[in-house]
This record gives structure tokens, sequence and C-alpha cells, in this order.
């Protein structure tokens, strides 16, 4: 059986432990990082999946801290930026959001970042094109997303 550890609205900022709504975002990845941890009892999942608003101010100092944070996982990365992301940044840290075979399925990351909006959601034509290119690997898939379904205006 394989195991995908998905995280979304982590919602780090350039410093470290800048609150957002009273709360450390860091302290919060960290918990949960330790609780699925413990849950795994010491096992790696096959994979992490982050979709969206990892950095809540866009920044690449915060993508870089959030995988840091991620690091006792030891298991490989897919994310793709929310609306609060930019997605150059986490690119640069994180690589390129391509589909993943993970067992029999293949494992698809929807940004739920618009072009021009600042509301986010999810492009459904452009999930539609993934799909469609991901089809061509055969098997089962998972199609992963931060944001609701949105029609093209």
């Amino acid at each position: 059986m394989s195991v995908v550890v998905q995280l979304s609205d982590t919602h780090l900022r350039t410093e470290a432990g800048s609150p957002i709504h009273g709360r450390d975002p860091d302290r919060r990845v960290e918990a949960v990082v330790s609780a699925v941890t413990e849950r795994l009892g010491g096992a790696t999942p096959d994979l992490v999946l982050l979709t969206g608003d990892l950095a809540d101010d866009g920044s690449e100092a915060a993508c870089r801290r959030l995988a840091r944070l991620l690091d006792p996982f030891g298991a490989p990365v897919l994310a793709v930026p929310g609306n609060h992301d930019r997605g150059p940044e986490v690119e640069a840290i994180f690589g390129a959001a391509v589909p993943v075979r993970l067992g029999g399925w293949v494992v698809v990351a929807v940004s739920s970042r618009l072009p021009e909006r600042i509301e986010g959601g999810v492009d459904a034509a452009a999930v539609l094109d993934l799909l469609d290119a991901a089809a061509a690997a055969s098997g089962p898939l998972d199609a992963a997303a931060g944001g609701p379904p949105t029609a093209a205006a």
C-alpha cells in the first residue's frame, strides 16, 4: 500500500514564527509532521503532496523553510501553488509539478492559483488538460487540489 501525506494551506511567511490569525504556522507544520511521523511508526511516506497556499506572502524563503520542515518525512514532494503563492518560487524549491506514478496510480496535483485573480480556485479546463495528459500513463488517477473548481469567466 502506498502512503501519501497531503498538506495544504500551511501559510508560512518570510519570517519564521510570524503569526497568522494569532497562530504560528511553523509550529503547526512541525506538530503535523511530528504527529504523522509518529502515526506512521517511523515508516517513510511514498509522497508528500502540497496543494497550495504554502507561503502566505508568496515568498521563496517561506517555501524553502517549508521544505526543511518536511525533511523528517524523507519523501519526494509534489507541490502546486495556491492563490497566496507565486508559481516560480514554488517550482524553484519543490520542482515542476509533474504527475507521479505511485503503485498503480497516477497522482496529479492541481494548482488553485488563477492568473490575474486574487481569489483561488481550480480552472476546470486546466484540470481536464492535466487529466488528458496523465491518462496516457494509464492507471487510476488521483487529482488533488487546494481549491474549488471554477468555470472559465
